[in-house]
């Protein structure tokens, strides 16, 4: 495949990741829990001191929940009309006034330069052919010296290749619809050097997913790259 039928994904991914969001057995896509590194991003806000949060993407709410829950105000956005939907549902259900949504794409979101004292992007960034497109859009829209918390999806990873079409090295098409690329550890410096932000770390991390209506519907292992970079 080449490179502009590849970054095309990126563009039609965002149709797929919203109609993946038409559920009707479960009321949530992703379970009830939060991933487990949120418990982990709240610390590391929580002594920045900071006011304005943004857990980009939100999908059906699952980690905004939470961060709303410890911290003052959250904005959760996401490119899925669908999901947002389901975030919202999610938020009512909890007695969460401190969380607002937002529609947005990650490319080019609509927010302030230097809006937010810190981002929560977990299980994104994996599935995008312009990851380094969408880092300096997230670290557009952080404060200067505030942190920028994210994942990528490790080569350790127990779905990598999974009824997944090889479209290059640990780059994958999962269900003829879904992008996946895997990373080793020199991999993620290498991406993470890019941009004008200090790497403060730098781990894997793995759990236990739920099964996932109409997308993964078994339990399932994953593994990711963990990342806490400060903005310069």
């Amino acid at each position: 495949m080449n490179t502009e039928l590849k970054q095309a994904l990126d563009s039609k991914s965002v149709k797929r990741w919203n109609k993946s969001y038409e559920i009707s057995k479960t009321d949530t896509l992703w379970g009830d829990n939060s991933v487990p590194f949120v418990k982990k991003a709240i610390k590391y806000f929580k002594n920045d001191q900071g006011t304005f949060y943004l857990d980009l993407p939100c999908g059906d709410g699952r980690n905004s929940v939470r961060l709303a829950q410890n911290l003052p105000t959250i904005v959760g956005a996401d490119s899925s009309s669908n999901a947002l939907l389901l975030a919202e549902k999610r938020i009512r259900s909890h007695n969460i006034s401190n969380c607002l949504l937002s529609h947005t794409n990650i490319f080019k979101t609509n927010f302030f330069n230097n809006q937010f004292d810190g981002i929560f992007c977990w299980d994104i960034l994996g599935h995008l052919v312009k990851v380094n497109k969408a880092i300096i859009e997230l670290l557009r829209i952080i404060k200067p010296q505030r942190r920028l918390i994210g994942s990528l999806f490790s080569i350790g990873d127990s779905t990598r290749g999974e009824n997944m079409q090889s479209l290059g090295h640990e780059e994958y098409i999962f269900d003829k619809k879904y992008y996946f690329k895997y990373y080793e550890h020199s991999d993620v410096i290498s991406l993470l050097k890019n941009f004008e932000a200090k790497i403060i770390l730098l781990e894997p991390i793995s759990w236990r997913e739920p099964p996932h209506e109409g997308y993964r519907e078994y339990s399932h292992d994953h593994e990711s790259w963990v990342f806490v970079i400060e903005k310069n």
